[in-house]
């Protein structure tokens, strides 16, 4: 479902980290939470998620420029200290 909206319209709301396995929650602009993780696939642009830091989630969008060369492109998402909203 991630896939359906683009990187900027989502937010990031919590993350646990210091676990071997660290987890972020983003909120949809539907009002609806999903949990990521390293590897889950987020955004219309083919992005994933490549990491995740105690106060950020980066993820790794690629795709090819005009000369057919692989770009790489990273895009933060930096925690949100707007308070979430609940339906």
């Amino acid at each position: 479902p991630l896939e359906r909206f683009e990187i900027e319209q989502l937010k990031l709301v919590a993350i646990v980290s210091g676990i071997s396995t660290p987890r972020a929650m983003v909120q949809a602009p539907n009002g609806k939470g999903y949990i990521i993780r390293r590897g889950t696939p987020i955004g219309k642009n083919g992005g994933r998620v490549a990491r995740i830091k105690s106060d950020e989630v980066i993820v790794e969008e690629e795709y090819l420029d005009g000369n057919a060369r692989r770009v790489l492109n990273r895009i933060t998402v930096r925690l949100s200290t707007e308070p979430m909203e609940m339906e």
